[in-house]
């Protein structure tokens, strides 16, 4: 192809979607997961977190009405999440271990 074949088939595409450049133009800005209720939502634990972010997921996408509130103290949810960060980990297998053991007696 050609520099200038190139450089027509770019502007044809440009051309074609304009329809979905105006479309997407013409939206107030989505909500977005950087708010303070974002913030709570990631002192959740993984199994919460996701089921906020999918609720939150789906209101954005379908424009639908669904509400989501988090309760509880955002301080106690941080100590904990601090806690949980500085905790030692089980050993792989330890419980396992510890019901042979038991069968074992």
């Amino acid at each position: 192809m050609t520099r200038n074949a190139i450089s027509a088939h770019l502007d044809a595409i440009y051309n074609a979607a304009e329809p979905v450049r105006k479309e997407f133009s013409k939206s107030a800005p989505l909500p977005s997961l950087h708010s303070e209720l974002a913030a709570t939502a990631s002192l959740l634990p993984s199994p919460l977190y996701s089921i906020y972010y999918q609720a939150h997921s789906y209101q954005v996408a379908f424009g639908e009405d669904v509400a989501v509130s988090i309760e509880g103290d955002v301080t106690e949810a941080q100590a904990f999440m601090k806690a949980q960060a500085t905790a030692v980990p089980p050993t792989p297998g330890t419980d396992a271990k510890k019901r042979r053991l038991l069968h074992t007696m």
